[in-house]
């Protein structure tokens, strides 16, 4: 997992996106990540092998608890914003 914060944060909280890739995806989310940080945005960055095959048809339970659990993570850091 990665954390990244915009180098505008300046110890403030800052909204944020989770972005979450299998092995394969990283390219596309470096790129993504750079245009959240240019906006002011932070971002939680997430590799997780076989992440297509438990998402794989949407809203099933395994993808909700992944993303509850990050979700539950970050809501108790105080670098974000979580109230959008």
């Amino acid at each position: 997992m990665y954390v990244r914060l915009p180098k505008t944060a300046g110890g403030k909280k800052v909204p944020v996106v989770l972005l979450l890739t299998g092995l394969d995806g990283i390219d596309q989310i470096t790129r993504a990540k750079q245009w959240f940080l240019a906006r002011g945005w932070g971002c939680v960055i997430a590799e997780i092998p076989g992440l297509q095959i438990a998402c794989g048809s949407c809203g099933s339970e395994e993808c909700r608890s992944i993303v509850d659990d990050f979700v539950d993570w970050m809501e108790e850091q105080e670098s974000f914003d979580m109230r959008g």
